[in-house]
């Protein structure tokens, strides 16, 4: 009988890019993240010493028009002695995705308007 380590691997990859024009500055940043885990899991009584893969990619915009930030999350279990993938899975996680507006329709943001009857 072996000992399954908990080892937990990460490997990180950041790109960043900013353009300026006369309606202002967008600034795109995506960020990949691969963790590589050790996952077990019982079905029916059997134990299994997997290996939990999760490519997250996160993508975060900012211009004078629009706010978002965005996590996809892919996961891979695979099982080690056959090399074989036994699931794959998607999962999306909106952060936050808004239009921005410059100028408030009615009062200021700090101070809103009292015209709610």
């Amino acid at each position: 009988m072996y000992l399954f380590q908990e080892i937990v691997y990460l490997f990180n990859r950041e790109y960043v890019s900013e353009v300026m024009s006369k309606s202002g500055t967008t600034m795109n940043r995506r960020i990949h993240n691969i963790e590589i885990e050790p996952y077990t899991t019982t079905i029916n009584g059997q134990t299994y010493n997997l290996v939990l893969v999760k490519v997250k990619y996160n993508i975060d915009n900012e211009s004078p028009y629009y706010v978002g930030d965005n996590t996809y999350t892919h996961y891979y279990i695979i099982d080690p002695k056959t090399k074989q993938i036994v699931y794959e899975g998607t999962e999306i996680h909106p952060i936050l995705n808004m239009p921005t507006n410059l100028k408030p329709i009615s009062g200021y943001i700090e101070t809103p308007s009292q015209d709610h009857k």
